[in-house]
């Protein structure tokens, strides 16, 4: 009998507490549709945000990784001879190789400098103008990502 009773009681208190939601919603409509109006919008909002971050993402870890496959491929002479050709791209000379590689990783810098892929292309980039002898560009690119702020 007491169980049944409490279990009455909660239903009523359930039951109350509904239909205090729905005269208040019926007394409130226009400020409910706004409400939700808002929330549909900022939840739009986020999504495109969202979106937009992990296109951009993804844009820029595909030029670096270009990028990078341009500093890591072979020089034709460094192939021996009677070797397969290895697959990708294959550079007739370092200084070709390196200028290419270079130019993608500043290209990545510009494009996506603020991210934490920009600043890795930013030293990759140093790295390739080391090899093509650039020394002056490339102590100027390392001094600016170890510089504070």
């Amino acid at each position: 009998m007491k169980k049944e009773l409490k279990r009455e009681i909660k239903e009523n208190e359930f039951a109350s507490w509904l239909e205090k939601i729905i005269i208040w919603g019926g007394s409130h409509r226009d400020e409910l549709r706004i409400g939700i109006g808002v929330g549909v919008v900022l939840l739009a909002a986020f999504g495109a945000l969202t979106y937009f971050q992990s296109h951009r993402t993804a844009e820029a870890e595909r030029a670096f990784r270009d990028a990078l496959e341009a500093f890591e491929a072979p020089v034709a002479s460094e192939i021996p001879t009677g070797a397969d050709r290895p697959a990708g791209q294959v550079f007739a000379t370092a200084e070709d190789k390196y200028k290419t590689a270079a130019a993608g990783f500043e290209g990545v810098t510009r494009r996506y400098g603020s991210s934490d892929i920009g600043t890795r292309a930013k030293y990759y980039a140093a790295l390739a103008r080391i090899e093509l002898e650039q020394y002056a560009e490339a102590e100027k690119a390392l001094r600016e990502l170890v510089a504070p702020g």
